[in-house]
């Protein structure tokens, strides 16, 4: 009797899993072989002692050509100019050298000539010799000109506010000394003044030098006790002064701009009320009173602004 013959066993691959239209196999890619740049940057890699495949850079580079090109960049980096980090051990010669590669050529710094900050146009003019000064301590210093520049702007910025804080200076002062020597003399203040005036003037006439000393400053012109030395000089003289036609309102400096400003405010604040009262409210004494410190106001503001 013949047996059945047992069915055959199917010819696919024993790792290889029926997918797909019909059951076929699926043919897997072919392996892409390495190039040989890089087949033999690799074999390249491998023959490097062990301590230079431990560096990342290397072992990052997969080609050949890589490497070329990172040789070549290095190259451009090395030409160009750079700056070493300073080191605690630096002696003067490299901190020298260091400098030399910050300053313009030949030290030759520009001077700059606008600014920025507020009130720039009230800048002082600065000399040449103090100008040189300055350039050479940039250079101490090492500076660029990026920086001389922000160095000489804060520089002038702090000249014109110290200016502007010392002139605020004066004026306060001056006017807390008039203030004085009002409320000492009270009443006679105006005859007092006048009296000061006039032998201030009888005996800078004869000492020129004396009118430079006081009236080169608001502060010595206007101080009580020089006021007082004068208006004292004028009583004991008596008559044997000489008739001067100056008569100024306050101190002995107040023929300029300052010193005619300071009387106006004097005489405003000392008869503001008076000044801003309604004058038909006011009693006959007080209306003339008040006609005569607005005809000296007048006088003031004439020599403030004087007409053409």
């Amino acid at each position: 009797m013949s047996e059945i013959a047992e069915p055959s066993e199917p010819t696919t691959e024993p790792n290889a899993e029926p997918t797909g239209l019909g059951g076929g196999v699926v043919p897997t890619e072919p392996t892409t072989e390495p190039s040989s740049n890089e087949s033999g940057y690799s074999e390249f890699y491998e023959n490097l002692p062990d301590e230079l495949k431990a560096n990342t850079t290397l072992q990052n580079t997969k080609s050949f050509e890589s490497l070329a090109d990172q040789l070549v960049n290095a190259q451009k980096a090395l030409g160009s100019k750079r700056l070493s980090a300073p080191q605690e051990d630096w002696e003067a010669k490299d901190w020298d050298d260091f400098y030399a590669q910050l300053r313009p050529a030949d030290d030759e710094y520009s001077i700059p000539d606008e600014f920025s900050f507020e009130g720039a146009e009230n800048a002082p003019e600065i000399s040449d010799e103090e100008n040189q000064e300055f350039v050479d301590f940039a250079a101490d210093m090492g500076l660029n000109q990026q920086q001389f520049d922000k160095l000489y702007e804060r520089y002038m910025g702090m000249a014109v506010e110290g200016t502007r804080l010392n002139e605020e200076s004066i004026k306060a002062t001056v006017t807390e000394n008039q203030q004085a020597i009002s409320q000492e003399w009270g009443n006679n203040y105006d005859t007092n003044l006048a009296q000061a005036n006039q032998a201030y003037e009888a005996m800078t006439s004869e000492i020129p030098e004396l009118r430079a000393l006081v009236e080169s400053d608001p502060i010595v012109a206007n101080h009580p006790a020089v006021l007082k030395l004068f208006h004292r000089i004028s009583e004991v003289s008596g008559d044997t002064l000489p008739i001067t036609g100056n008569n100024p309102a306050s101190g002995f400096a107040s023929e300029n701009v300052h010193g005619v400003k300071s009387a106006i405010q004097e005489l405003d604040e000392r008869n503001s009320s008076l000044i801003m009262q309604d004058p038909s409210s006011l009693s006959m004494a007080e209306r003339t009173k008040r006609q005569e410190v607005l005809d000296k106001r007048a006088n003031l503001y004439g020599k403030l602004y004087p007409s053409s």
